[in-house]
């Protein structure tokens, strides 16, 4: 199938599917939530997907198709739920209603929406409706940090109604191989705004202990549970992707 014909059939509610990934506090082990992550039937890696939704005008429609089918596929997870959302999709006239509306759903309420890192440096508009959003007490998740070029007075434009700070995979795992990398100076300037950071990309549980180290509460990655479907989330999968109490707790 073209990707064109896939992305249309996606929109039209059909061809996409979400996993959910769960978000540790390595401080106690305790659950933080999930992240929502789309999947289509064919495989076809997401990234490319709305790399091609973007590039033919869909990505708008395409993330709103997103959103609204993860939160009814995570609605009865336990913990809070991380949806994305592209600058594009900020900069939408309906962003800002379509935002409040979800958190003033009583069934939405857990929800955080991601933003990636391009955003908090993109037009005008988006930093007006990301401004909206943190009015409307809306929680929002700086995604992706470290892999592009925001900067320290960027990322104080969130402050200090920022819900947390995620950290790239990428920038995680050459932090934790060579010592080396942006990781410090991120959790730093989260730092100076109260805002926690996660890790994300975590493969190796003993890398909790590091991280904690460094000042960062929260991860995410293989290490502690691999995406699955939402209804395999059940307590015993929760209790074998949990971070060991000795890791968790060590530091």
């Amino acid at each position: 199938m073209a990707l064109g014909d896939l992305i249309q059939e996606a929109i039209a509610g059909s061809g996409m599917r979400h996993d959910f990934q769960p978000l540790w506090d390595l401080r106690n082990g305790q659950l933080l939530g999930f992240e929502a992550l789309a999947r289509f039937r064919d495989g076809t890696p997401p990234d490319r997907v709305w790399s091609v939704a973007r590039a033919q005008g869909m990505g708008v429609a395409l993330d709103r198709v997103s959103a609204r089918a993860a939160l009814a596929a995570g609605a009865h997870l336990p913990g809070r739920l991380f949806v994305n959302l592209s600058a594009a999709t900020l900069a939408a006239p309906a962003t800002a209603r379509y935002g409040k509306d979800m958190v003033r759903s009583r069934r939405h309420r857990r929800l955080v929406l991601e933003i990636t890192e391009d955003a908090v440096h993109a037009s005008e508009r988006v930093e007006t409706r990301i401004r909206q959003l943190l009015r409307a007490r809306v929680p929002l998740a700086l995604d992706d940090a470290g892999s592009g070029s925001a900067t320290h007075e960027r990322l104080a434009l969130l402050a200090p109604d920022l819900a947390y700070v995620k950290i790239d995979g990428a920038v995680v795992q050459a932090w934790l191989l060579t010592g080396r990398g942006p990781l410090p100076l991120w959790v730093s300037w989260a730092t100076e705004i109260c805002t926690p950071c996660i890790a994300e990309g975590v493969e190796d549980p003993d890398a909790a202990s590091y991280l904690l180290r460094a000042g960062i509460a929260y991860g995410q990655g293989f290490a502690f549970g691999a995406p699955a479907p939402a209804a395999s989330w059940d307590r015993q999968r929760l209790a074998r992707a949990q971070p060991c109490p000795h890791v968790a707790f060590s530091g």
